[in-house]
């Protein structure tokens, strides 16, 4: 992995572990929320769930 690789993959590689180390602590109820931070897909239907009410 070169240095170009590998500063694309930290930020997914630090929420995977904030996530990981949440999960530990808090169970699911820590993990979901901190992977949904990042998940695009999640914050898209957030959103129109927000705009349909």
């Amino acid at each position: 992995m070169n240095e170009k690789e590998m500063n694309r993959s930290l930020p997914f590689l630090k929420t995977q572990l904030k996530a990981a180390i949440a999960r530990q602590v808090w169970k699911n109820e820590g993990m979901y929320p901190i992977l949904h931070e990042k998940d695009a897909t999640f914050q898209r239907a957030m959103s129109l769930i927000k705009q349909s009410t």
